[in-house]
C-alpha cells in the first residue's frame, strides 16, 4: 500500500495528465501562429492534427479518472493490474490497445507520418521525418504491450500496489 501522503497525488495523477495533455495541445497551437499567418492553407491540418493529439490522448485518461473517481481503482497505479478484473482497467487496457491500432493504421495507411512531419517542420528532411514517425508508431504500441503483460503476468505487482 503507497504511503498516506502519497494517496491524493496517485488519486489525481490523471487528471495532471489531462491538463498537461491539454496544455501541450494549445501550446502547439499557439506556436503555430506565425506558420498559419505565413500560410493560411496550414490551419485547418495543424488544427486537425493538435486537436485530435487533444482528444484521443484524453480518452484513456477520462476513462482512468472515471474509474477512480466511481471507487473501481484506488489509484492510477491500479491500472497496472489488468488481472485485478475491474471494468474500468479492462476498458482502459482495451481504448489503449484499440487507440494503438488506429494510430498505426492512421500513420502507416492515411498518411499520419508526414502530417506529424508537417507539424515538426521537417519538409526539407521530409523522408527522415517519415520514418522517424514511422518508428515511434511501432514503439508506442510495444511499450503498451510490454507494460500489459506485465501487468497481466506480474504476480508480485498487485502485492507492491496494494490494489
Amino acid at each position: 500500500m503507497p504511503p498516506p501522503f502519497l494517496l491524493p497525488v496517485l488519486q489525481y495523477f490523471w487528471l495532471a495528465l489531462l491538463v498537461f495533455v491539454l496544455g501541450l495541445a494549445v501550446l502547439w497551437r499557439f506556436q503555430a501562429r506565425p506558420r498559419i499567418a505565413a500560410d493560411p492553407a496550414l490551419r485547418q491540418p495543424l488544427n486537425r492534427l493538435y486537436g485530435g493529439f487533444a482528444f484521443w490522448l484524453s480518452l484513456p485518461l477520462l476513462l482512468m479518472g472515471a474509474g477512480i473517481l466511481a471507487g473501481a481503482a484506488p489509484h492510477f497505479l491500479a491500472y497496472l493490474r489488468f488481472d485485478a478484473g475491474q471494468p474500468f482497467i479492462v476498458a482502459f487496457w482495451l481504448l489503449v490497445v484499440a487507440e494503438d491500432a488506429l494510430f498505426l493504421w492512421w500513420v502507416f495507411l492515411r498518411g499520419g507520418d508526414e502530417r506529424i512531419a508537417l507539424h515538426a517542420e521537417l519538409p526539407n528532411r521530409m523522408p527522415q521525418a517519415r520514418l522517424a514517425v514511422r518508428a515511434l508508431a511501432v514503439a508506442v504500441p510495444l511499450s503498451h504491450s510490454a507494460a500489459l503483460a506485465y501487468a497481466t503476468f506480474s504476480p508480485q505487482l498487485g502485492q507492491r500496489l496494494g490494489a
